[in-house]
């Protein structure tokens, strides 16, 4: 099941290698520009004879680049001193790029594999827990279809009573905040519109005294008979 929190480390994983693609893309383009470039000597790219083709070109000079952000080698190499100022510049930023890079990408890996963990956990003790019950295997099927399509692939939103940090805000913070986030909500209701638009402090007081936030999931229930309504 791929959960939002999943999908974002994901996503966070491409952007990374898209990032390093791009930065990849601008350096061998400089690598190239300067090769290319009547200097001091023979350049590199008369050297080894890259000019065969344009796209062979490019991707040798990037197969170079990705080389300095990574622990590769290729038999490209400078050969003039532009060219070997240029090299060591790339590889003292690739030193803090690469670096980075690495970080985040254990730190996205982590995640996703502590998420896994989490969820391969609770579906052993799951498994446990209906065994040793004796748990009939249709309200087994049914309960397991339930948290696979709404538990475990669905992410409840977040609430202020959920963020602690907000519990320390001044009260007319709190206020403020409160209105912003129901305001808009009960408008919606004639009722609660007029009252908003004749008596502004009273809807204020509404907003942060009788309103609270829940989630329901697909096929929860939000009214049970029998059981008060908050």
């Amino acid at each position: 099941v791929i959960t939002q929190e999943k999908l974002r480390s994901i996503l966070n994983i491409m952007f990374l290698l898209v990032f390093i693609v791009i930065i990849n893309h601008y350096v061998c383009c400089g690598w190239y520009f300067l090769g290319s470039q009547p200097g001091e000597g023979p350049s590199w790219v008369d050297a080894f004879e890259v000019e065969q083709s344009k796209a062979y070109a490019y991707t040798t000079s990037l197969h170079w680049s990705l080389t300095q952000f990574t622990p590769a080698s290729m038999e490209i190499h400078p050969t003039n001193t532009a060219e070997r100022v240029y090299a060591v510049c790339t590889l003292l930023f690739a030193m803090v790029v690469f670096s980075s890079f690495v970080s985040s990408i254990t730190a996205s890996m982590t995640q996703i594999r502590h998420h896994q963990n989490d969820m391969e956990q609770s579906c052993r003790e799951l498994r446990d827990f209906f065994t040793d019950k004796q748990v009939s295997s249709e309200l087994y099927q049914r309960i397991w279809h339930h948290l696979r399509h709404s538990h475990w692939s669905s992410r409840r939103s977040v609430h202020e009573k959920d963020l602690k940090i907000l519990g320390d805000l001044p009260e007319n913070l709190k206020s403020k905040l409160r209105d912003e986030l129901h305001s808009p909500v009960l408008i919606k209701a004639p009722f609660l519109l007029r009252i908003s638009t004749n008596n502004v402090h009273g809807m204020s007081a509404l907003c942060y005294q009788a309103v609270t936030e829940t989630t329901v999931l697909p096929t929860e229930e939000l009214f049970v008979d029998g059981k008060m309504a908050h």
